[in-house]
């Protein structure tokens, strides 16, 4: 927020008049403007005015709390934020140039007609803000406005909207537009309104329920160079006309329905471009000619590209070697069968994503000392053979982590204890590979965590752990620089299913070990992880007792064994999980009570019939104030 701007002349009193009848007009709860008083508007919070003349020129009222987006109501309730109504006041304000009333809380009315009117702003900023209804079209008369930010910070039903953009043909000094999240399914002239604004150079329309790109078009544009059309509804493919703006640094086309096969580009045509994302499409066909020309720069500026989850078949062609990539993700395309021999060159590479790619060969040596600023390697769901690697290092300036998912390849041998002695490590997942061995006690040096390890027995090391989390505060320490946007994800399986998580969680206190080869008890340690809420164990050789002290974890939501060798009673302590609503205890030889006290929570239980060889599911919400039951005589449903 803006405090105030000292001037070296009084403010206007005409000026002034109008700033408080604009102040009589919004609630102000918080007493954010309890210094809008005296003669002087130029000490005011978030008032500027010139040092010359004294009219006021800057209102910046913005606040960082989005009371006016989903999922923000509460900041609103705690009162931090401006409502209420915007008087026409402001047009007294003759001279004003920078309006940003971003982040409060209008509480649902339509942006008014007559900031149209104020015909000497440079920049407006009502993004976030609560506003909906039609975008008046009188805005289209700021013909001095340089930047246009009406965007939401998410989808919702009831939001600005627009049927017809032609009214943006009049911003004829606009450099920077933003309408993401509103609608514009009707708006089917956007291309052509757009393209009208020789001085734009970002373009965001993002999550705007676009529906037509134009396959032809006469490019006007000379200066584009951000354009972010992402989560769209095209359902065509990328018209040619596009990679022929030579300005482009950064295209994002990410999940907006493109389809059909890469448009020809002209060798060298895209020399600028410093980011490309198409993931999440239909797109197919070949990939070697668009690369061809994405490499075809002396400069060689691409740093960021994500072709991942398309359709695209054939061999990556060398010419990617000519690049300088630091992000790479072409997960989920059929790029195989061997590994790209072109990564040997992306020495400044420190993120790189291959899953589901089809590739069916050995993780060379020299990929694991590639760089030592590689922090996120993601190879998993290909054929991958052979063994780990005997040592990796990973470090990135002052990043204290590491993420490497190996998971669901052919990988075998011993898990090296090498593996967990790497000071940056944080999340290492080698699920559904052929591996054995022990991990030693040096895991309990992983101050960050040991998530995911596929091990042979449970180490006693797990006991020491002060926090199991996958993520932590990790994503907290990465540098401004890095681009992770939609790429934080991790899969855990909990209350009976995977889940995917697309964003960043403060604390998941996580141990998932399911599906691997376990062996032995299921030690008493791993009780001593007292902010575990999630336990998943199943499908694996454990034996012997549940431990009886397992109630320790009072957290704990949800607790699968099932699918193991486990026997004897169902420890009483478990009265004190009050917060368990899931438990899998199906497939053992278990047996006993299932203990419930009145505080509890527990919505489902899966155990194994005996007498009719089949799964039982029991929805214990009608009977979880009842005294606890022998499991044999349990009403439930079952599943053959």
């Amino acid at each position: 927020r803006v405090q105030h701007s000292f001037s070296e002349c009084d403010c206007i009193e005409r000026e002034r008049n109008a700033l408080l009848e604009f102040r009589r007009g919004v609630k102000d709860p918080s007493g954010w403007l309890s210094s809008w008083v005296g003669k002087d508007c130029c000490n005011w919070t978030g008032v500027n005015c010139s040092n010359t003349t004294g009219n006021v020129v800057v209102l910046h009222l913005k606040t960082m709390d989005y009371c006016g987006s989903v999922g923000h109501s509460e900041a609103f309730n705690r009162g931090t934020c401006l409502s209420g109504t915007l008087s026409p006041s402001l047009l007294n304000l003759t001279y004003l140039s920078y309006l940003d009333l971003s982040g409060n809380n209008f509480q649902g009315i339509p942006i008014p007609e007559f900031i149209g009117s104020l015909k000497t702003l440079r920049y407006l900023d009502l993004s976030h803000a609560a506003f909906i209804g039609e975008v008046p079209r009188s805005l289209g008369n700021l013909s001095y406005l340089e930047y246009l930010a009406l965007s939401m910070v998410a989808p919702d039903p009831l939001r600005l909207w627009a049927s017809d953009l032609s009214w943006v043909v009049g911003l004829s000094s606009l450099q920077y537009l933003d309408h993401s999240f509103m609608n514009l399914s009707k708006a089917n002239n956007w291309v052509e309104a757009v393209s009208m604004l020789p001085s734009l150079t970002t373009l965001d329309l993002s999550w705007c329920e676009l529906q037509d790109f134009a396959e032809s078009l006469t490019i006007n544009f000379t200066s584009l160079s951000v354009l972010d059309l992402s989560y769209n509804n095209f359902n065509t493919t990328i018209p040619c006309w596009l990679f022929n703006i030579t300005t482009l640094q950064r295209v994002n086309l990410q999940r907006s329905e493109i389809k059909g096969s890469l448009p020809e580009v002209s060798r060298g045509s895209l020399c600028n471009l410093c980011t490309l994302d198409l993931s999440l499409n239909a797109i197919n066909g070949k990939i070697k000619g668009f690369i061809d020309a994405l490499g075809g720069c002396g400069n060689n500026t691409l740093d960021y590209l994500d072709l991942s989850s398309n359709n695209l078949q054939g061999k990556l062609p060398d010419s990617l070697g000519n690049l300088n990539l630091y992000e790479i993700s072409i997960s989920n395309c059929q790029l195989g069968p061997r590994f790209p021999t072109w990564l040997r060159t992306q020495v400044d590479a420190f993120e790189i994503i291959l899953s589901g790619a089809g590739i069916s060969d050995i993780i060379p040596v020299w990929f694991w000392n590639l760089t030592s600023r590689l922090w996120w390697v993601d190879l998993s769901d290909n054929q991958f053979r052979g063994k780990l690697p005997g040592s990796v290092s990973f470090e990135f300036d002052n990043i204290t982590g590491a993420w490497v998912d190996l998971g669901f390849n052919r990988l075998e041998g011993v898990v090296s204890s090498s593996l967990c002695a790497l000071p940056f490590l944080i999340f290492l997942k080698l699920s559904s590979n052929n591996l054995s061995g022990e991990l030693s006690s040096v895991l309990q040096n992983c101050s960050r965590s040991c998530s995911k390890q596929v091990i042979r027995a449970i180490p006693k090391c797990l006991g020491n752990l002060k926090t199991f989390t996958y993520l932590g505060p990790y994503f907290d320490e990465l540098p401004s620089t890095l681009h992770i946007e939609f790429r934080e994800h991790v899969e855990i399986v909990s209350k009976g299913r995977q889940n995917e998580y697309t964003k960043i969680i403060p604390l998941l206190n996580v141990i998932d070990l399911s599906a691997n080869d376990l062996k032995g008890e299921k030690p008493d340690h791993i009780t001593k992880l007292s902010a575990l809420f999630t336990l998943n164990l199943s499908w694996n050789h454990l034996s012997g007792k549940i431990p009886e002290n397992i109630g320790n974890l009072q957290r704990l939501e949800s607790l699968d064994l099932s699918h193991n060798n486990l026997s004897g009673p169902i420890p009483p302590s478990m009265i004190s999980m009050t917060f368990l609503n899931y438990l899998n205890l199906s497939f053992n030889k278990l047996w006993g009570q299932i203990p419930t006290g009145n505080g509890s929570k527990l919505s489902m239980i899966l155990v194994y019939m005996k007498e009719t060889q089949s799964f039982a599911v029991f929805h214990y919400q009608a009977v979880v104030h009842r005294q606890p039951m022998e499991m044999e005589k349990m009403k439930m449903e079952t599943q053959k």
